[in-house]
């Protein structure tokens, strides 16, 4: 099969056809079986490494070891939230780029060839908790 090329490659909008046909081919919680059991293992192992619990127990501990991750993930995206609505400048010195994401900024630049101070728009990476 010849596929059509693409312009403006955007990876991110490929995969996401991609998953779309192939959830219109297949039923997903069969494709992601396996993937959904070794997430819910990683807990279980996480809390009990040497399997010496009774299941019931390093079950219990694995679901409270799940809601703590959902939860440190919520708290992680509402402090991403909040910071990206102050600013960047309410940062300060808490600011560090982790991310590739760009997202567009004002910044004065000093122009190489006159001197003269110029806005340019540039991107700086998203910044972490």
């Amino acid at each position: 099969m010849v596929r059509p090329r693409q312009d403006n490659h955007d990876p991110t909008l490929s995969g996401r056809i991609g998953a779309f046909r192939l959830h219109a081919m297949y039923d997903p919680r069969a494709t992601t079986k396996n993937a959904r059991k070794a997430f819910l293992d990683s807990f279980e192992r996480q809390v009990d490494p040497h399997g010496l619990l009774p299941i019931d127990e390093r079950r219990r501990r694995a679901t409270y070891a799940k809601k703590a991750h959902f939860a440190r993930l919520a708290r992680l995206s509402a402090l991403a939230r909040t910071r990206r609505r102050q600013g960047l400048r309410a940062l300060g010195p808490l600011a560090r780029p982790s991310s590739s994401r760009p997202v567009p900024v004002a910044n004065p630049r000093v122009d190489a060839a006159d001197g003269e101070l110029s806005a340019q728009s540039v991107t700086r990476p998203l910044l972490a908790p």
